[in-house]
């Protein structure tokens, strides 16, 4: 079941326990609704097996680790290095700004005002 909603949900290690959900899908509303898709009612039966006893959640648990053990590392890797990426991009594109003397603030201002003055000739 946990391969099945990886497939129809396109991401490997979808499933998410109902404890360990936040936003919509932690919502009274999403757990008591009928209407969804293939990953919806996969995720409804295995919250279904979790709470039916801790013996079976650890199983599910357990599963997800052997199925894909170093998945969440390898993601938070990703993250990382995409926030290292932004960082560097940040700084490149602050020293750039300065290098000109104009900052995005100035150019909005200046565009605005143009814009307005545009308006009131008309």
């Amino acid at each position: 079941m946990l391969r099945l909603h990886a497939k129809y949900s396109g991401r490997l290690d979808s499933y998410v326990p109902s404890d360990k959900r936040t936003g919509t899908s932690a919502s009274k509303e999403y757990r008591e609704s009928r209407i969804g898709d293939a990953c919806f009612y996969l995720e409804k039966v295995l919250d279904r097996i979790c709470e039916f006893d801790p013996a079976c959640r650890q199983s599910v648990d357990t599963c997800r680790k052997q199925l894909w053990p170093g998945y969440h590392k390898l993601e938070a890797m990703k993250d990382e290095e995409e926030e290292r990426r932004e960082a560097e991009a940040k700084k490149k594109r602050a020293k750039v700004g300065g290098e000109h003397g104009v900052s995005l603030k100035s150019v909005i201002f200046i565009h605005a005002n143009f814009f307005v003055r545009s308006a009131r000739g008309k």
